[in-house]
């Protein structure tokens, strides 16, 4: 990193870039020695002597040499991976990241592309540390800024590989200047350790240990998962293991999935920001501004609802948007132990988050305490028209598909059937769903089988849309459409459907005429 003047810094790409060149060389080369390993087997098989095989090995590749076909591929791959080397080498010269007091530049020049963008500090969502195998034995972080907007996060999420202090420098930087009120001159790199801080500036924190995250590993297996499990089970007994092999492939590959996304998970919690480690294979260190925060929600799973246990997920622009990104503050915890954490770790959400659990249909304002002497509103259910809503919405979907299903086959059990499901589907959907709104947020629960509880800071809302539809109508029903904050409306939330429609009025009053109560 260099200081160019008094109010700037600039950084610039580490040499370890230049590598990536060699991917193409990387992959020929393992793919080489995978055949000419499978022929010296296939030659040892026949049981030929050690100086025939190498003799024949060089037969083989003299033989490859003189293929025209071959050799032109061979050729090929050599222009393009010196084509890569010249880029790289522009890209690694002349590619650089500049903050200053109000923004943060980007500017990337390759080979035949010039690349120059800028955004204020105040537009940064977050900062992600990433590193790979091969970067961690190099020491090198892959440095992505996530811009405040979904609809072109990908375009113009700025991205530079530098040493692992520069990398932890940058973010700490950028993580200070979002701070309103910290002035960019004071926003360097704090080499003190922690110890030293100030008691108001030092970080809460929780690490999770191996045995949390074993039970949330086998908690957070999909109820599609344990069917085809069981289903494979029940069919090896008849010698047919493919849905077994199925099965336990597909365990394979989501225990390696969550290791990346849940392992070594640790939480910190300073004044303005949350910041979130975790990787197995590969490592992330997410720098979250809590301003920046857009909801949090606790989720559970078939398997969690059953051992009554819950985690916590927050969610904001760019923290997801690649694989292995995740929102996780906690894995799967008992509720006394994820109410001490969010506790420390989301105390803005900690009212509506863990103490909005009762519920009641009749009074919107009656408010509960718990031990802690805390409170918050109760969930408010669907009014019991919804239920007959949905009668009429399913009836008109599935009773004509009945009747036609019906007139072939002249068997009244397919009827009843229709009524079966119709009847199912509406109370599915008339208990799915339970809500709060007060002047700070939007409580939305939603699930039967699984539970996810959102908390929606209203200052986070970019904007709302009431609908309503014939049938909502008649049975004075409505159901709410939420616009976050993230740039051409590129996040969208509907969760609130078929509540009374009264219900509404006053946080769309506030939107329409600009003010809150």
């Amino acid at each position: 990193m260099n200081k160019r003047n008094n109010s700037s810094y600039v950084y610039r790409n580490s040499p370890v870039i230049i590598l990536n060149a060699f991917n193409i060389i990387a992959l020929i080369m393992i793919n080489a020695i995978y055949f000419i390993t499978k022929y010296v087997e296939k030659s040892a098989s026949k049981n030929q002597s050690n100086s025939s095989i190498i003799k024949n090995i060089g037969y083989w590749i003299k033989q490859i040499l003189e293929n025209k076909y071959a050799t032109t591929i061979l050729i090929l791959l050599m222009l393009v991976t010196i084509a890569l080397l010249f880029r790289y080498f522009f890209y690694w010269k002349n590619s650089n990241i500049v903050v200053d007091e109000e923004t943060v530049y980007s500017n990337k020049i390759g080979l035949f592309f010039k690349n120059r963008k800028q955004v204020n500090i105040k537009n940064i969502a977050n900062v992600n540390l990433k590193s790979g195998i091969f970067y961690r034995f190099l020491g090198v972080y892959n440095v992505t800024i996530d811009i405040n907007s979904t609809e072109t996060a990908n375009e113009f999420d700025y991205s530079i590989v530098l040493p692992k202090r520069e990398a932890h420098e940058l973010a700490d930087i950028i993580s200070k200047a979002i701070q309103s009120d910290v002035k960019f001159e004071n926003a360097e790199f704090d080499k003190k350790d922690d110890s030293s801080c100030d008691s108001e500036n030092c970080s809460k924190e929780y690490a999770f240990t191996n045995k949390e995250f074993i039970i949330h590993l086998i908690l957070n297996v999909s109820l599609i998962n344990i069917v085809i499990f069981i289903s494979g089970i029940i069919s090896s007994f008849r010698s047919n293991y493919i849905l077994l092999i199925i099965a336990f492939a597909y365990t394979i590959k989501y225990i390696i999935a969550e290791m990346n996304k849940s392992y070594n998970l640790h939480i910190k919690r300073f004044d303005e920001k949350i910041t979130i480690t975790y990787g197995f294979i590969s490592t992330n260190k997410f720098d979250i501004p809590i301003d920046k925060i857009i909801y949090a929600y606790t989720d559970q799973s078939f398997m969690a609802k059953i051992f009554g246990y819950k985690c916590i997920l927050i969610d904001t622009i760019g923290l997801s948007n690649n694989e292995n990104e995740t929102g996780l503050i906690s894995l799967y915890l008992k509720n006394d132990k994820l109410k001490h954490i969010s506790s420390i770790i989301l105390p803005e959400f900690y009212d509506n988050l863990i103490l909005s659990s009762s519920v009641n249909k009749n009074d919107k304002s009656e408010e509960v305490s718990d031990t802690s002497n805390k409170s918050s509103k109760k969930l408010l259910s669907r009014p019991f028209s919804a239920f007959y809503y949905y009668l009429v919405y399913f009836s008109t979907i599935l009773i004509p598909i009945g009747i036609q299903i019906y007139i072939p086959f002249r068997s009244l059990w397919i009827l009843l059937g229709i009524v079966c499901i119709i009847i199912l589907l509406s109370t599915f959907f008339y208990i799915n769903g339970k809500m709060c709104i007060d002047k700070y947020n939007i409580t939305s629960v939603k699930g039967v089988f699984t539970s996810k509880k959102s908390v929606m800071p209203i200052e986070q809302i970019e904007a709302l849309k009431l609908e309503q539809n014939l049938f909502q109508k008649i049975f004075k029903l409505r159901s709410l459409v939420i616009y976050f904050r993230g740039g051409a409306f590129g996040k969208t939330f509907e969760v609130i459907q078929n509540f009374d429609e009264d219900v509404f009025n006053d946080i769309a009053e506030y939107y329409i005429n600009g003010e809150k109560n």
